[in-house]
């Protein structure tokens, strides 16, 4: 089956930055719809309002052309943790393409963190009927949920499978580091993300999380030394996760 995450333009450029180049491939990204970088400075405004835009002349489009192009602009809401208008889009996304999964996953995602729990569950239910992930679909929406700011829970399970699948898969670790930096769990994720360089992948996220648990873990100097390196191979690498309100 199809991964309906290769309808996922949004974000895609910008989460490119972070991983390593195999697993940037396999997001799938679809750069025909609402394909922005927004910068750290300008948060997520000015994209939703060029997305906002687009959509809205897509009227001649194909039904799936137009479920894509409201799942993109619903992304970009996510992203921006504007929930309410994450699940209006992914709504319409649905109207258009009512087997889609990848919409149905997300806007659940969005119920749970307007606390609507049961809406979450009807969702994630309907996705799991019609979509079976693989591993390389777990690992990307693993990291989805990473940047999203949550579920942690659910994106801690996609990234176990990932990991399961793909053992000293340095995009697998280092996606879980990221999860498990965000949950708090600073001493698994210092340990992934550590795996995660060992591997010799050129993974600036890597060192930098790791510095951030690291520092979040008490360890001020290695902290400290760990984002100072990743700064050095990616000097605007701080600037990039903030925006996804990673670090300071």
């Amino acid at each position: 089956m199809r991964s309906w995450y290769g309808y996922l333009a949004v974000a895609g450029a910008a989460l490119a930055l972070f991983m390593p180049m195999r697993a940037e491939a396999g997001l799938g990204v679809n750069y025909g719809y609402c394909s922005f970088l927004p910068k750290a400075h300008e948060g997520f405004a000015r994209s939703i309002g060029r997305c906002e835009l687009l959509v809205a002349q897509m009227q001649d489009e194909l039904p799936e052309h137009r479920a894509a192009g409201y799942f993109s602009l619903a992304q970009l809401y996510h992203f921006d943790h504007q929930y309410d208008k994450a699940v209006e889009n992914y709504t319409k996304a649905i109207g258009w393409r009512a087997q889609f999964p990848a919409a149905l996953t997300a806007r659940g995602d969005a119920y749970i963190a307007l606390g609507k729990k049961d809406l979450a569950e009807q969702d994630h239910a309907k996705a799991a009927v019609l979509w079976h992930p693989s591993a390389a679909d777990s690992l990307q929406l693993c990291w989805l949920r990473a940047m999203r700011g949550g579920p942690f829970d659910l994106a801690l399970a996609d990234c176990n499978i990932a990991v399961l699948a793909q053992p000293g898969d340095a995009s697998a670790l280092f996606s879980r580091c990221v999860v498990e930096y965000r949950m708090g769990s600073f001493a698994p994720a210092i340990a992934d993300c550590d795996a995660a360089v060992k591997t010799g992948a050129k993974l600036a996220g890597a060192l930098y999380v790791r510095g951030l648990a690291k520092r979040g873990a008490g360890d001020a100097a290695g902290g400290d030394a760990d984002v100072h390196d990743a700064a050095a191979a990616s000097p605007k690498i701080a600037d990039g996760y903030a925006l996804f309100g990673i670090g300071s």
